[in-house]
């Protein structure tokens, strides 16, 4: 059985795509996800008595939260439980002392934005080279909607916060340059959620139109 802990938005995305699993979840805010999960068969709730049973534990919590989690609970869980460590900024060897022996904690970090990851409803997740043993097994978990592949723990983070360091610049300097022309702010809220993305997906794909093909050249001739 597979045991969801905690249930922020990444964990929420995960169980809406993975409605064909038989989910379990645990988290500090009981009645808040128990609302959330009742609208849906294939989530129920986990007390710790029943932790033993889960084999596969996702940990979704926030960093701040994994330690005491551990601490209030580790000794619930089975010998043989495999916890999956998805925080983004967190590294698997800052935990393995809450392990006994036979345990296991497999890095699995998303490289996503969970909102864009339910919309999309494809994403992709890192394994370290040194668990790549792991990929074939959580590739046939996630299915289709999930690209696994082999990345290191820091690489992933790496990219994560690049990417949003520069899509927050893009869209300030977006609004700051446009509010100088005086756009209305209907105008740049539309272009920001549209033609930002569409033009980021056409480019990525080859198959930008002959204004944005135009755009490319210029920026190619500045950086000669």
């Amino acid at each position: 059985m597979t045991l969801f802990i905690g249930f922020g938005k990444l964990a929420k995305t995960l169980a809406m795509l993975l409605k064909d699993k038989d989910i379990h979840v645990f988290s500090r805010t009981k009645e808040k996800v128990i609302d959330d999960i009742n609208e849906f068969d294939h989530l129920h709730w986990a007390e710790p008595e029943s932790f033993n049973y889960k084999r596969e534990v996702w940990l979704l919590l926030p960093l701040e939260q994994i330690n005491r989690f551990f601490e209030s609970y580790h000794r619930y869980f089975h010998e043989d439980t495999i916890f999956y460590f998805c925080v983004t900024k967190g590294r698997v060897h800052d935990y393995q002392g809450w392990l006994t022996k036979q345990q296991k904690m497999v890095p699995v970090k998303f490289v996503t934005e969970a909102r864009q990851l339910l919309k999309d409803k494809k994403g992709m997740a890192a394994i370290p080279k040194a668990y790549s043993h792991y990929q074939v097994q959580l590739q046939q978990w996630f299915g289709n909607c999930m690209d696994v592949v082999i990345a290191e723990e820091e690489q992933v983070y790496t990219v994560n916060k690049a990417a949003t360091k520069k899509a927050i610049e893009l869209l300030v300097e977006l609004r700051n340059d446009l509010k100088k022309e005086q756009i209305p702010n209907s105008l740049i809220d539309h272009a920001s959620q549209q033609i930002i993305l569409g033009v980021i997906d056409s480019y990525l794909k080859g198959d930008l139109g002959g204004f944005g093909k135009q755009v490319v050249n210029e920026i190619k001739k500045r950086h000669k």
